[in-house]
């Protein structure tokens, strides 16, 4: 279960909707050859297709879980491949080379990933034809074996340079830490990164014997060591585009970067490197945008010029659905009782349950609906959750067990822990303090805090809690329930697990189930209990 990032400033959500509008009417085609700029004018055309955080959404979502203003479905791996056979059949046309690329986290978030340990999402993107793929944190999800399996049987490279196994000090057998392909005459480096914190944000990762290093270092020495063996260096990575910058410094040859981790829909590349001329590109989350980089590379020099960016929707009314992908889903899927039962109906929405609320730092309605079911299913008088792991948002209408799969794919249980008033105040402290100011998730509470500065100056003072309605009493012990993720020190809290808690046994999602089942039709609360002045 993963810490979560704090967004990039976002445009307005009116400039947003108008984007996406734009987007959708733009038809899926290579620009036309320029004069002077045509095939055998001494340049190679390419075409760089990207997604990311995938989390195994091979299906297609609604308009409003995949946030994109449309009609009828939007995203899946149909649309998906449907949109890469036109991209590489409309390149060809004009002469173009193509890359497909993902920046990583692919299985792990949904039943159709999480119920087959990841071998029917890596199935799917070997038949999209992936040339990379970038080894995400949420790969080691289910254990280092799970992972080594996945990346051996998997027809297309996964990629990170900067894990190491603790033992030998080298890059684990089944993983690489880089890839050489040729288009066009060219020979394309792309590195792979994968999170530096990644022992302390995944559950049992610092116990797998692997270490995460530098990114920044990593790229020092992969730039060097591919020196007179590629003419083309991209880095391909699941960092966020703040630490992919410190990449791009760090190998100052490299003019792209194709990144994940932060689930950012990056409209508009990030500059970086020393002129700022190289690039920072990134697709969001669950396969629902996918991005496209058009650049050209010169025979003679080697100079990559960066032409043309943008993402495009996956709307299946404009990108249309490939039948064979389709179908293969479809037959997979038909064949396993499990997941056809998450297809029925456990309750009604009456309105919409956004994973966001109405600022950075405020609770959501989908969070205030997981800490309360996580509350009341052990009688608990206060709950708290990472707001990682609320990890989508559900639309108003029937909810399936599919959705809260989706909303709650973590195995983890939950744990009563006895707290002082003084303990659970250091708790809510330690969520806000730093830059970070990622608040817990709560129930049976409201935490008030003041903010200043903005973006990553931003700091947090003056947490205020109220308990029932009541102040809280440092001295008074108040039953405090939290999901084992948290219990056993994930996103580094050190505030639950030397406490004497009790594992109930019940999964988060299964109290989620009951809760939505107990109060159906449910009406989401949005209200803030959590937030800034």
């Amino acid at each position: 279960m993963s810490r979560p990032r704090r967004p990039l400033p976002r445009p307005p959500r009116s400039a947003l909707r108008a984007l996406a509008l734009c987007l959708l009417a733009v038809l899926v085609c290579v620009a036309p050859a320029r004069a002077g700029d045509e095939p055998g004018d001494g340049w190679v055309h390419l075409v760089v297709l990207h997604t990311n955080d995938v989390h195994g959404n091979l299906l297609p979502l609604t308009p409003a879980q995949a946030q994109v203003d449309a009609t009828g479905d939007v995203g899946g791996f149909a649309a998906l491949a449907a949109f890469v056979k036109t991209e590489r059949a409309a390149a060809k046309a004009a002469g173009a080379e193509v890359l497909l690329l993902d920046g990583g986290d692919v299985w792990r978030g949904t039943p159709e990933g999480d119920l087959t340990r990841g071998d029917l999402v890596v199935e799917a993107f070997g038949r999209l034809g992936y040339d990379a793929v970038a080894f995400g944190n949420h790969e080691l999800d289910m254990g280092v074996s799970n992972a080594a399996r996945l990346a051996k049987a998997a027809p297309f490279p996964w990629i990170s340079a900067n894990v190491i196994e603790t033992a030998t000090g080298l890059p684990p057998a089944w993983l690489r830490t880089h890839v050489i392909v040729e288009r066009g005459g060219l020979r394309i480096g792309i590195v792979g990164m994968t999170p530096p914190e990644t022992a302390s944000i995944v559950m049992g990762a610092d116990r797998m014997g692997l270490e995460f290093l530098s990114p920044a270092a990593a790229a020092k020495a992969q730039a060097k060591a591919l020196e007179g063996k590629t003419d083309v260096l991209l880095f391909l990575t699941h960092l966020g585009p703040e630490k992919d910058l410190t990449v791009l410094d760090a190998a100052p040859r490299a003019r792209l970067v194709v990144g994940g981790h932060s689930h950012t829909r990056l409209f508009k590349p990030v500059l970086g490197g020393a002129d700022k001329g190289a690039w920072i590109v990134q697709a969001g989350t669950a396969c629902v945008v996918v991005g496209r980089v058009r650049l050209k590379v010169s025979r003679a020099t080697k100079e990559v010029v960066l032409e043309d960016y943008a993402l495009t929707p996956l709307a299946v009314a404009r990108v249309g659905r490939d039948a064979e992908m389709a179908a293969f889903l479809e037959e997979r899927l038909s064949k396993d009782p499990v997941l056809v039962a998450l297809g029925a109906t456990i309750a009604t929405l009456t309105a919409d349950a956004p994973k966001q609320g109405r600022t950075p730092w405020s609770s959501s309605a989908a969070g205030n609906l997981v800490a309360d079911a996580t509350r009341a299913a052990v009688d608990a008088d206060v709950a708290l959750g990472n707001r990682g792991g609320v990890r989508t948002a559900i639309p108003k209408g029937p909810v399936t067990g599919r959705d809260v799969f989706r909303l709650m794919p973590f195995d983890n249980t939950i744990v009563v822990v006895p707290m002082t008033g003084a303990e659970l105040l250091s708790a809510l402290e330690f969520s806000i303090s730093g830059p970070r100011i990622s608040p817990l998730e709560v129930s049976g509470l409201t935490l008030r805090f003041h903010v200043e500065g903005t973006g990553e100056h931003a700091r947090a003072s003056g947490a205020r809690v109220e308990v029932g309605g009541a102040p809280l009493d440092p001295a008074k012990t108040y039953r405090v329930a939290v999901n084992s993720y948290l219990a056993q020190g994930g996103d580094a809290f050190r505030h639950f697990g030397s406490k004497q808690g009790k594992d109930s046994g019940v999964l988060v999602r299964d109290a989620i189930r009951a809760w939505l089942k107990a109060h159906d039709p449910v009406t989401p609360d949005a209200t803030a209990r959590v937030g800034s002045d």
